[in-house]
């Protein structure tokens, strides 16, 4: 994957009486004035209370989620080595003394990436309307092997992440509900796991994130995506070996079952449009662009376009619509505006571009051009969310209101 500096700060949104954006957590500039990190976390907790699915069987997890089995045997489980990261070992008095034994012995069962203890370091990500310092900080970090980072933590090139809890897990397997613990601990632990989750879908693009939730002797296996997180009961990682199969198939996955979006890609080295869009759209030399594959469902073909990520479209939610908006160019150098986003899938619900195209036909003026439109990638895995694409891993509460597929959907305008 090409390099890449964290993304630009943006410019503070001043708050307006008058907008009509709901002051929810996505939106974070319309949410407190001045909010710290604690803040943020309690606000996150709340945005996705509701959307934690579980717990799911962690072999069940790991075979329907990453089905493949590895090119070749994994390495043998050294029980020894998983007691020595453990609380158990002499060698672990606190839980940061937990994070390099864990990068020793998750090391042999991920050959393909860099494991690295990154607690003490920060991504200063912002979201509209703030410049949050040390929001970010994971306790372990996988990173593709041999990239050249220029800070220890850098969540736009995290393939997925660790985070360590004493023995406050976020979650309770006793069947009862919610499943989501209330201690003001374990709410804290689930924010944190949306945020970072959160961060690394901001910053790259992802259909879907994993991690590990790490408790005293115990391991979860989670995946978000942008209906909710699937979650599996807790299990012991110094005797089962669940943990070591999930991070040998995760090695060996490919980039789409471990969650990267095959709609967007770094274009080949050869692609001249790469400086041509930086002309165009003005973009520093630092700036990776990106190129994106739009299936036009009028025209049944995909036209392609290339731009950057900006800073003001980041959501600050791992969960919804998670809309973004490019200036892009396409491929005969014109500017036009990309909009990257979850629809919602429901009976009767029309998609926007569908709008659009009857607006134009009853003559409304005053509106844009649609381009092209359609859901992303058609045919392919994970452009829709766990309800829709696997629905038995959907474990919630049985008169939950917060189901809610969504299908990832592209529409581009003119003017």
């Amino acid at each position: 994957m090409a390099e890449s500096n964290p993304p630009r700060q943006p410019p503070v949104v001043p708050e307006s009486a008058s907008s009509p954006l709901k002051p929810i957590t996505a939106r974070s500039a319309f949410a407190l004035e001045h909010p710290n990190r604690d803040d943020r976390l309690v606000q996150v907790e709340v945005s996705t209370r509701g959307k934690w699915f579980g717990p799911v069987s962690p072999t069940e997890f790991i075979e329907t989620l990453l089905p493949e089995p590895a090119p070749i045997p994994r390495p043998d489980f050294d029980k020894a080595q998983w007691e020595n990261a453990s609380p158990s070992s002499d060698n672990v008095k606190m839980e940061k003394h937990m994070y390099p034994k864990f990068v020793e012995a998750a090391t042999p069962f991920c050959p393909s990436y860099d494991v690295k203890a990154t607690d003490h370091s920060y991504d200063n990500v912002s979201w509209p309307g703030e410049d949050k310092k040390n929001l970010i900080e994971l306790d372990v970090s996988v990173y593709p092997k041999g990239i050249t980072l220029d800070r220890k933590l850098d969540i736009s090139r995290v393939e997925m992440f660790f985070e360590f809890s004493k023995d406050d897990s976020g979650f309770d397997d006793s069947g009862k509900r919610p499943f989501e613990k209330e201690a003001a601990d374990s709410q804290k632990t689930r924010a944190q796991l949306a945020t970072y989750a959160s961060a690394i879908m901001a910053t790259q693009f992802r259909t879907h994130v994993f991690c590990v939730e790490v408790t005293g002797h115990y391991a979860r296996l989670i995946r978000f995506d942008r209906e909710g997180a699937v979650v599996t009961s807790a299990f012991r990682y110094d005797t089962d070996t669940h943990l070591v199969d999930f991070l040998w198939r995760f090695n060996h996955a490919t980039r789409e079952n471990q969650g990267h979006d095959p709609s967007v890609k770094i274009p080949e080295p050869t692609d001249s449009n790469v400086e041509k869009a930086r002309r165009v759209l003005n973009l520093a030399p630092q700036t990776v662009v990106w190129r994106f594959e739009v299936y036009d469902e009028a025209n049944e073909q995909v036209l392609v376009f290339y731009g950057a990520i900006s800073p003001l479209s980041m959501s600050l939610s791992p969960f919804g619509r998670c809309t973004r908006g490019l200036v892009v160019m396409d491929v005969h150098g014109n500017k036009v505006y990309l909009k990257d986003t979850w629809r919602i899938v429901r009976q009767g619900m029309v998609k926007e571009g569908d709008i659009y195209a009857k607006l134009h036909q009853s003559g409304v003026s005053h509106i844009p051009h649609v381009v092209a439109h359609g859901d992303a990638s058609p045919g392919t895995s994970w452009q829709s969310t766990i309800s829709l694409s696997l629905p038995s891993l959907v474990t919630t509460d049985e008169d939950s209101e917060y189901l809610r597929p969504f299908t990832h959907y592209f529409i581009v305008f003119r003017e």
